[in-house]
């Protein structure tokens, strides 16, 4: 195994560790579960191409496996220091303050997601915006690679997780004079759909 994979393991245990100590706050639920499922789909990738296996005939999926690792790297560091950060800032001024380090999180990995230059790993991105829209929108008539189909599945069972993005839109862009609105009844279910 190579120690940029190894490094992103030890980044995501560190943060494992630190939530040991704290509860995992509704913001970090979701990235930390994106961030653990990259890696064990990178584990799974780096694994099939040891032993010989073609993950472009298997999956009809052509990706980079070495750009796939610096991903993960990247991403764990990322979060590592968005986790830490929060903890940090929280312990000092409180966590509605702290909340806009989790903003920044979300915002930050969206723009790298759809940064629209060619730069930042634009095969795999495109790969993957392109897997979500067919996923999304695809009809009965489109044809589903199999990587797509293990993506779905991947998706639907963080169901629940997407179902805390209700808790950290009404806790991040909501004041708490409008905890109790019609935005709630309205808003929070369309987004959580």
């Amino acid at each position: 195994m190579s120690r940029k994979v190894m490094t992103a393991i030890i980044l995501f245990g560190l943060v494992l560790i630190i939530s040991l100590n704290h509860p995992i706050q509704p913001y970090f639920r979701l990235p930390l579960m994106l961030l653990f499922g990259l890696l064990i789909w990178t584990l799974d990738l780096v694994f099939l191409n040891n032993v010989g296996i073609s993950t472009t005939l298997l999956l009809n999926l052509n990706v980079n496996i070495n750009n796939l690792v610096d991903i993960l790297l990247n991403c764990s560091i990322l979060t590592c220091l968005f986790y830490l950060s929060f903890f940090l800032l929280q312990g000092q001024v409180g966590e509605e303050r702290a909340e806009i380090i989790p903003l920044l999180m979300i915002f930050t990995f969206l723009g790298i997601l759809f940064f629209p230059l060619q730069k930042l790993y634009y095969n795999e991105r495109m790969i993957l915006q392109k897997s979500l829209y067919r996923i999304a929108f695809g009809s009965v008539f489109d044809a589903v690679p199999f990587s797509d189909v293990i993506f779905a599945d991947i998706l639907t069972s963080f169901a629940k997780i997407f179902g805390d993005l209700q808790i950290i839109f009404t806790d991040l862009l909501l004041q708490e004079n409008m905890e109790h609105l019609v935005y709630l009844e309205i808003l929070v279910p369309i987004l959580t759909l």
